[in-house]
């Protein structure tokens, strides 16, 4: 897509931290237009009767136009390159995309079930026909000694400099040929070091991670038990809790660390204080 002679920069969003740092950095630093896009319907992988396929879509829909509202208001130039978010329904899977993930799946370990949002964001890539920005990290949220997360090893190992996925070992990988991955080797920390530099961590803080809230607004703040998995709750992810004190944590103060250096937010922990701030 493209506005006059500028190529359009298509996002798949969500609200989260990772997703919005690069909203932020497209349109805040670097002054670009972009399309955002949400899945809009169960595209997790998790069925009934717990949890429900993600609860947390209406929610996060909410907090999406908040933090375009926020960024606009706060930075008004960013109002022509920031159109509102395209709500995507439920499409069908190819059975041979379908086939190849779970190829991946099975014999790499790439992610958790061949059936998640990666699937559904592949598909549609494909189905569009363009290049599509996928804010996933590597998960080296210990250091380099420690090893990459399984979701995110494939990747690692077959990631380019273009931020692409290489298929020269692995034809399967064919899939990920619309999908480009910019902050794949950025640190939290390091997002929220640029936030601070071109002031927008306010932004950051207006994130919403948790994929079960509670009734009442908080994050589940704890572990969702899934058939054979265990879920930590989203908004703590890459916080290494042996680190950092429980009080700042309950207070919604997180500290993401890069090797032994840190940088420290302070996230909201209930999203009704994100959509009535």
């Amino acid at each position: 897509m493209y506005l006059g002679k500028e190529v359009i920069h298509n996002i798949f969003w969500c609200g989260g931290m990772d997703s919005t740092y690069l909203v932020c950095k497209r349109v805040i630093i670097e002054k670009k237009p972009i399309q955002t896009y949400y899945l809009n319907f169960p595209c997790d992988g998790y069925y009934p009767p717990y949890p429900l396929g993600r609860d947390s879509r209406e929610v996060e829909v909410k907090v999406m136009d908040k933090l375009r509202e926020m960024i606009i208001k706060q930075f008004p130039y960013t109002k022509s390159l920031f159109p509102r978010t395209i709500l995507v329904d439920e499409f069908p899977i190819n059975k041979e995309v379908y086939k190849k993930l779970r190829f991946l799946h099975e014999n790499y370990q790439y992610r958790y079930r061949p059936r998640s949002q990666e699937l559904y964001m592949i598909q549609y890539s494909l189905d569009e026909n363009k290049i599509f920005e996928y804010s996933l990290e590597d998960g080296m949220s210990l250091g380099v000694d420690v090893g990459y997360l399984p979701t995110a090893k494939l990747l690692k190992e077959n990631f380019t400099e273009d931020f692409t996925i290489s298929t020269e070992k692995i034809l399967e990988l064919e899939v990920f040929k619309n999908i480009y991955f910019p902050i794949f080797e950025t640190w939290r920390k390091d997002m929220v070091e640029e936030s601070r530099k071109y002031d927008f961590t306010n932004i950051l803080e207006n994130t919403w991670s948790c994929r079960w809230p509670k009734p009442n607004g908080d994050i589940c703040s704890g572990v969702v038990d899934y058939d054979d998995e265990n879920i930590d709750c989203s908004h703590f992810l890459y916080v290494e809790f042996d680190k950092q004190p429980q009080s700042e944590i309950e207070d919604g103060f997180v500290r993401y660390y890069k090797d032994n250096e840190y940088e420290i937010i302070k996230r909201k922990i209930n999203y009704l204080d994100i959509l009535n701030d």
